[in-house]
């Protein structure tokens, strides 16, 4: 009994708030009737319904042409990217053959140089230069037969006409 009574009084202290402040009810909002529409109220609200739905159909035009741009641009740029790749590889595989054929050149050159060295040790000037006068009658120049000119900066001249007499 003394439980029953326990119960008793603990829900009437249930019933009190404590601190400073009360809660505040919610009131429910009374019920009005629908009001008689007219004919011109209609007509609005249907002209409305039309407004609405034409902005709506604006908004999804838009919408539907910002999705296409943005579209465009990823497959342009995306394009770009691809094309920058393959462009470097190309040119990491021009730049692998370049060294492969520059070291080749260097190697080329090297053997014609020691080709020429070889040719060049190997000729006998002096058999050269009596050949040239014994078999085939060659003669130095005498003084009145050589003319001597002024070279300007280059060691090649071109002949263009003949040469003058020396006077």
């Amino acid at each position: 009994m003394s439980q029953n009574n326990y119960r008793k009084n603990n829900l009437k202290s249930d019933a009190y708030i404590y601190g400073n402040t009360v809660k505040k009810l919610s009131v429910a909002m009374p019920v009005t009737k629908p009001q008689k529409r007219d004919k011109t109220d209609d007509e609005q609200e249907k002209r409305a319904q039309r407004q609405h739905h034409k902005e709506m159909q604006r908004v999804h035009k838009i919408n539907f042409l910002y999705t296409v741009a943005v579209v465009g641009v990823l497959t342009f740029i995306f394009t770009v990217c691809i094309q920058y790749l393959q462009l470097q590889a190309s040119v990491k595989s021009n730049s692998s053959a370049v060294s492969s054929m520059e070291s080749q050149l260097s190697k080329l050159t090297d053997q014609n140089d020691m080709t020429e060295l070889e040719a060049n040790g190997s000729i006998n000037y002096e058999s050269i230069k009596n050949i040239a006068i014994n078999e085939l009658g060659m003669k130095y120049p005498s003084k009145n037969q050589v003319v001597e000119y002024d070279a300007k900066d280059s060691e090649f001249v071109e002949q263009y006409s003949n040469i003058p007499a020396v006077k």
